[in-house]
């Protein structure tokens, strides 16, 4: 039956046809243009599912480093760990086991004397001192000087006035003078235990010198000398131009009579304070500059027959302290300066009974002055050392070091453990040298 029916609807179809007509190519491209033209994409069909992950590739090379971040905080501190074994017993303190101070003879010929001590780069005792016709220095081997080697530095015909300071250079300037008239000379250590020296003249050939000598270092580095100059007998500075002192300026501070004993330090401006007797008078010059070119002097003692055998050092406070020989009264004395350029000074007497001659000051470690001096012109002794009881050392505490003999011509400086080193001659025994026990200098110190 369905075969029928399709029969009959294609004869239909053929009995309706149109006629065939021929088309050319260009109507057959036409058409196709357009029958592609009406092709519409249908709808996009769902995502297919994600696939198994693939395996890991292999790790790329690693990346430079990033600049360091800041610093933490610091953490809280932690528990205390445990206490350690107990250690060796260290060597016996400064000062167990022996009165005061320690003596030793440094120089067993009776002609050593006039000497000058000062404490080098190493830490060690350097003195310069007069042998027989000879300058002389030693070099200590331990902080108390208990042994030393000697040297000799110049031969001459001559009794010889010492003093000795540290250079910027860290060697050891000396100058010298002779007892009689003479020109001003200074030895320059090529080494920290002087064994070798060159020599110059100083202030050739219009100054000459003679007597007590005082040079220390300014604060520009170079020596700084006080000497007295015998063509007049004025008080006398001199500048170093190099640290071996091979050219300098002289200056005379005053033309005044000198007559005894002349000392310089550096103020706590950098310039130069010198301290002598003039006119029977203590005095001070301040300098105005490094090279001491200009200064103003200052009378700080009026009584009379005062200010021989001074010496100057700076406080603790910034100020001038002097010590010196009231003849008057055969005294010691020392002056404490009101301002830095010491134009008035307060002055106290601190012993009495013939005493106060040679003497030399310096600051010890508790900050208050120390003075060793002797019995003026005697010989006979004691050497003493007074410990100042405050800045203004208007009172101190008094100690015998050597008791009688031919003594003379103290030095004094302070250690690198804080305690006082005293050189004298004794003409029986030779160059002694005390190193003290306490920064008191006093027998049997202990504290509670």
């Amino acid at each position: 039956m369905r075969r029928g029916v399709w029969t009959a609807c294609i004869a239909a179809l053929a009995a309706s046809a149109l006629p065939l007509v021929s088309l050319s190519a260009t109507a057959t491209s036409s058409a196709t243009s357009q029958h592609t033209a009406q092709v519409v994409r249908g709808p996009r069909g769902p995502r297919g599912r994600v696939g198994p992950r693939g395996f890991r590739g292999f790790p790329g090379a690693p990346g430079a480093p990033g600049s360091q971040g800041a610093q933490g905080a610091t953490g809280a501190q932690g528990v205390q760990g445990p206490q350690g074994l107990l250690g060796p017993p260290g060597p016996p303190g400064s000062g167990v086991g022996r009165a005061g101070f320690t003596r030793t003879v440094l120089d067993a010929s009776s002609v050593a004397g006039y000497s000058s001590v000062a404490i080098g780069t190493d830490g060690l005792p350097l003195i310069s001192y007069a042998g027989w016709h000879e300058l002389q220095v030693v070099h200590c081997a331990d902080i108390a000087c208990t042994s030393a080697t000697i040297t000799t530095l110049k031969s001459c015909e001559c009794e010889l006035f010492t003093s000795l300071t540290i250079g910027a250079d860290g060697l050891g300037l000396i100058a010298f003078t002779g007892q009689s008239v003479g020109y001003l000379e200074v030895a320059h250590c090529v080494n920290i235990t002087c064994t070798a020296a060159t020599t110059a003249t100083v202030g050739e050939p219009d100054h000459f010198a003679f007597d007590e000598v005082s040079v220390t270092t300014g604060s520009d580095g170079l020596g700084l000398i006080s000497f007295v100059d015998p063509k007049g007998l004025f008080p006398t500075v001199a500048h170093c131009e190099n640290v071996a002192c091979t050219t300098s300026t002289v200056t005379i501070v005053d033309s005044s009579n000198f007559r005894q004993g002349s000392s310089v330090t550096i103020g706590a401006d950098g310039l130069g304070l010198m301290s002598y007797e003039a006119s029977s008078h203590l005095k001070v010059a301040h300098c105005s500059n490094v090279a001491c070119t200009s200064f103003a002097v200052a009378t700080l003692d009026s009584d009379f027959d005062v200010g021989g055998w001074s010496s100057i050092t700076t406080g603790s406070d910034g100020l001038g302290l002097v010590s010196y020989h009231d003849r008057t009264n055969g005294s010691l004395k020392v002056a404490h300066c009101s301002n830095k350029t010491c134009s008035l000074a307060t002055t106290a007497t601190i012993d009495t009974g013939d005493i106060g001659g040679f003497t030399s000051i310096a600051i010890g470690s508790d900050g208050l002055g120390l003075v060793s001096y002797e019995a003026p012109q005697t010989n006979a002794g004691p050497i003493k050392i007074a410990h100042c009881s405050n800045i203004d050392c208007s009172e101190a505490t008094k100690t015998t070091l050597d008791p009688a003999g031919d003594l003379f011509g103290t030095a004094l400086t302070t250690g690198v453990d804080g305690l006082g080193l005293v050189t004298y001659n004794n003409e029986t025994r030779g160059l002694e040298v005390v190193h003290c026990s306490n920064v008191f200098c006093t027998p049997y110190f202990r504290r509670r």
